[in-house]
């Protein structure tokens, strides 16, 4: 669980840091690709 939480904490603050080297589209795939770990 604990593992889980810091897998998912590290995707979100990676993707908010990258956001603003990523087209639109780019950060929808990134969204996707997170929810399917939050969803495992």
């Amino acid at each position: 669980m604990v593992v889980k939480i810091a897998t998912v904490t590290t995707v979100t603050v990676g993707g908010m840091a990258a956001l603003s080297h990523l087209t639109h589209r780019d950060v929808g795939n990134v969204t996707m690709m997170s929810g399917t770990l939050l969803t495992m």
